[in-house]
């Protein structure tokens, strides 16, 4: 069967059909089928050449690739697809040159007659004008040992012995010269790991002597909603010390003791299997540990695709193939490698294991990781960003891979508090926004465990931030990120509400929905007077919580106190604005000057006797809401439910927002009583 792309060309001749056979794409194309020109791009010294140059490679002019996909090549056809056509001169020719991942290769100094070795490090081909021109050099036969160590199988067995080696070497680097990976000592063991030992031994549970040193890995993985049959329990943990029969495990662990194995690693820690799972007590002082088990870990390994321990995550990758080109080696001799095109993805998709509450803590703790998904293996450290271990197609236009702040893992980096100071992507503030928005949105089965399982972040950024931990807040930073919504269009985690008390009304831990902060830092108008929580259990300060009060002076105006013309909108009109496109974002900035609202958020209780409710300002921040550059009031909802003691006390059931534009507002605010507000 045909396929037929139609593509349009602004030229003279207007339109060109581009012609190509059906194919299976999980199947490369053999070389014969390209043209001269894109067989010769590595077949040839003066080609190598040109790849290394400033100039490049000169291929087909735009009008010359549509002719060869036509007339039946596979390089061209995909190149014409991929092309922005808009972005080229149709009778210039399109130039590449070699790089390592976004880096252009230089020419060697020296004989430029004789064999360019700076080819040797290529990954990828990047076109000198169109950024979305992003081929991937890939093996397609094995050829690593001819000298190029950057060039990766598509294809490759996530157990097998090209994976092990490549993960070694990326591990090896980072224990060797990371100076933000932990490098310089070996690692404490948990209280219990398994040993693995060799290929055909028996693994055992073992327990560790107190400050006993060595090498482990830590599993990150879904139990599943069926749970564990294989478990470590008062009656069973003592003959896993004997030995541990690998076909009565969940194919997960067993995967799991497979790959720490491969790595040379003598220890795994598994919860299932190194937590005794029946003793209250053991859980408990385990559980209280785990940050410092992830933390301390030699690597992590994440079973991203598997839905419960019984799945396993081993497989095969899967990758879109490319076109086979001829290379010429150093020695004369030419070999085969393989170009893919990669497919451009906004964003990566989020893999199950993201989607819950205790796997949070797992990877930002860890400093290493080595997580499976359905399709490849990547890896990620705190000096390198989440990327592949070998060969891809896929190329995310958008990472969303942030990690912790460096000090908390480096042996040579010394906490340093002033990042209080600090903005952009690791200061204190932006760092806690982002774990919130992110944490708010991931499942628990128990309740409770939304507290438990952010416990261990909390105690190492409590020791490099060296500040007080509040109900989901931090004391120097409570002001900035009070203003908490619900994020929109976003399901909520389980439960609507937290219920009985849990956590106050002004914690974003009072709810189960998904809640966000804004990016931007305030200019305060408002004052902390004092802040008091009181957990349930004093051994666990981050929750849950039997009481929680929040003293805040502020100025404040009642519902039926607002300006005739104002009326109350939803937050949700505002922030939707930011998806708008520039037409859209212009029409939504001339509504926004014709309109007088109060945007609010609701969180509870708003539907009922509005006008009894008192908003209070905490203070103004820039917005730049889908373009419409302006300065915002903003503040919170506040209820009154009671007297204690004479001492009147509030709930928040919301956060509101105005846009400064507002005259009357202004005229409100400025001569608005000020008062103190207990919240509880």
């Amino acid at each position: 069967m045909d396929v037929s792309y139609t593509l349009e060309v602004s030229d003279d001749s207007a339109q060109s059909n581009i012609n190509a056979c059906a194919r299976d794409p999980f199947e490369p194309t053999s070389a014969a089928l390209l043209c001269e020109r894109c067989k010769s791009i590595f077949s040839s010294l003066q080609s190598l050449q040109s790849l290394v140059s400033e100039e490049g490679y000169e291929h087909h002019t735009l009008n010359g690739i549509l002719q060869h996909a036509n007339e039946g090549c596979p390089s061209c056809n995909e190149l014409f697809i991929t092309m922005h056509a808009e972005d080229f001169n149709q009778y210039e020719p399109l130039m590449l040159r070699a790089a390592v991942d976004d880096v252009p290769l230089s020419p060697d100094s020296g004989d430029k007659l004789s064999y360019p070795f700076s080819i040797l490090n290529m990954n990828r081909l990047r076109s000198t004008i169109d950024d979305q021109i992003d081929v991937n050099i890939c093996d397609p036969h094995n050829i690593s040992d001819s000298g190029f160590p950057n060039i990766h199988p598509l294809v490759y067995d996530m157990g097998g012995e090209l994976f092990a080696a490549q993960a070694l070497r990326l591990l090896s680097v980072c224990l060797g010269s990371h100076d933000k990976c932990p490098r310089q000592s070996i690692p404490l063991l948990p209280t219990r790991v398994i040993d693995v030992g060799l290929l055909n031994n028996t693994p055992k549970l073992y327990v560790t002597s107190q400050g006993q040193r060595a090498q482990y890995t830590a599993l990150s993985y879904c139990w599943g909603s069926q749970g564990q049959q294989s478990t470590a329990t008062t009656a069973s943990h003592v003959s896993m010390m004997d030995g541990i029969t690998m076909s009565n495990l969940p194919q997960t662990i067993q995967d799991a003791i497979h790959i720490t194995r491969n790595l040379n690693i003598p220890y795994l820690w598994v919860d299932a299997i190194c937590i005794i799972q029946d003793n209250d007590l053991d859980r408990s002082r385990e559980i209280c540990r785990m940050g410092e088990i992830y933390k301390q870990s030699t690597l992590t390994i994440g079973g991203m695709s598997s839905e419960s321990a019984y799945h396993g995550f081993i497989k095969t990758s899967v990758a879109k193939r490319g076109c086979l080109f001829p290379l010429l080696l150093p020695n004369g001799n030419l070999v085969e490698i393989e170009l893919v095109i990669s497919t451009f993805i906004m964003e990566r998709p989020r893999q199950q294991l993201e989607t819950r509450a205790w796997t949070f803590q797992e990877f930002f703790l860890s400093p290493r990781l080595l997580l499976f998904d359905h399709h490849e293996v990547r890896w990620q450290c705190q000096c390198k960003n989440l990327s592949p271990i070998l060969g891809t197609s896929i190329a995310y236009l958008k990472y969303d891979s942030y990690r912790l702040p460096d000090n908390i893992f480096s042996d040579t980096t010394p906490a340093d508090p002033q990042i209080y100071l600090e903005h952009g992507e690791y200061g204190a503030s932006d760092v806690w926004k982002r774990i919130i928005s992110d944490y708010s949105t991931r499942q628990v089965k128990f309740e409770d465990d939304r507290f438990y399982a952010l416990a261990g972040i909390v105690n190492e950024l409590k020791s490099v931030w060296q500040d007080d931990y509040l109900a989901g807040f931090w004391r120097k930073l409570l002001l900035q990120h009070l203003a908490w919504y619900r994020a929109p269009g976003l399901e909520n985690t389980g439960h609507t509400e937290v219920a009985p008390f849990k956590a106050p009304t002004w914690s974003w831990l009072c709810t189960n929905h998904p809640v966000a902060i804004y990016g931007n830092s305030l200019d305060p108008l408002a004052d902390v007077v004092e802040c008091i929580v009181e957990p349930v259990d004093p051994m666990h300060l981050e929750g849950p919580f039997l009481s929680g009060k929040l003293t805040i002076m502020a100025k404040f105006l009642r519902m039926s106190d607002l300006p005739a013309e104002m009326e109350v909108g939803e937050l949700q009109e505002i922030l939707k604005a930011t998806i708008l496109d520039r037409k859209e974002s212009q029409e939504w900035a001339m509504k926004m000057e014709s309109e007088h609202k109060l945007y609010v958020s609701v969180d509870r209780d708003a539907d009922k006797h509005v006008n009894e409710f008192v908003v209070i300002r905490l203070g103004m921040m820039d917005t730049g809401h889908g373009g419409y550059d302006a300065q915002v009031y903003f503040g919170l909802v506040l209820k009154e439910v009671t007297e204690e003691l004479s001492q009147q006390l509030f709930r928040r059931v919301g956060r509101w927002e105005h846009f400064l534009k507002e005259e009357n507002m202004r005229i409100k605010w400025a001569s608005a009583q000020q008062r103190e507000f207990c919240i509880i």
